[in-house]
């Protein structure tokens, strides 16, 4: 068990003695007490609980969000029918190159929305920038046109094995996916959006050793941006090939916005 989870399930040491005051026989109670930590037989709901915990764990992640532009005005252009064809082939344009990556997975996919975790963040935003750069040069959905907004972030979530698992279900809980969200939210189509981290860890790398399929890269900085829920504001990035991705200042959304939010609404 990971070093926070075990903090977290020792804090709750005096609660466990007092639920079993309060639930078990007599007897069973001072069985337990008699016993040193190392040596004592699990009552039946601790064991429950320290299995659940098990389950879970820290795990430092580089996220990414994807989420198609003006998905609403392509169904009402193109109808339902041939609207679920082009919803089809985006993501089976994603999918392609996620297994192209060496551990990555859907975590949840919603619409034309999709929450993507990738074991470094080389990874993530090598895989956002193919992704872009095919989108702009798909025989199909080039035409239409078909734009995608990419956010990308790294940081701990508490979560299931989820590179190496079949389970398919999400992380239970990290601000690391609400953050992802709020850098996403600032994106138009055709863009990619991350902070200074990721920038940091990714760009040198990338840099030195380029994907052949790519041209020229180019990292920009937007300056400081307020996301809602953090207390700091963090340096917003875009990295893209030059003359073709947006570079254009992010506008501000309703979660995330270069000049600071009014206290009173800022965790609504």
């Amino acid at each position: 068990v990971d070093i926070a989870v075990e903090e977290q399930a020792s804090s709750l040491t005096f609660l466990h003695l007092l639920k079993a005051i309060i639930l078990q026989p007599l007897h069973e109670v001072s069985r337990f007490l008699e016993f040193k930590d190392s040596q004592r037989p699990e009552l039946l709901w601790e064991t429950t609980i320290n299995r659940f915990v098990e389950k879970f764990k820290q795990t430092r992640l580089a996220l990414a969000m994807t989420d198609m532009e003006g998905s609403m005005s392509i169904k009402r252009r193109y109808g339902d029918q041939e609207s679920a064809k082009i919803f089809r082939a985006h993501d089976k344009l994603l999918c392609k190159h996620l297994a192209e990556c060496k551990e990555a997975r859907v975590i949840d996919a919603v619409g034309d929305s999709m929450l993507l975790a990738f074991s470094s963040e080389v990874d993530a935003v090598l895989f956002a920038l193919i992704v872009q750069s095919s989108l702009r040069t798909h025989t199909y959905l080039a035409q239409i046109p078909i734009k995608v907004r990419i956010g990308i972030y790294s940081g701990q979530i508490l979560s299931r094995d989820i590179l190496q698992s079949r389970d398919s279900s999400r992380p239970i809980f990290g601000i690391t996916i609400d953050t992802t969200s709020r850098i996403t939210s600032l994106a138009r189509g055709n863009q990619i959006l991350t902070d200074n981290r990721i920038y940091k860890k990714a760009s040198g790398e990338i840099s030195a050793h380029p994907p052949p399929e790519l041209e020229q890269l180019e990292w920009r900085s937007y300056g400081q941006y307020f996301l809602k829920g953090l207390d700091n504001p963090i340096e917003i990035f875009e990295v893209g090939e030059v003359g073709k991705a947006e570079f254009i200042k992010p506008r501000d959304s309703r979660k995330a916005s270069s000049s600071p939010f009014d206290s009173r609404r800022a965790y609504h």
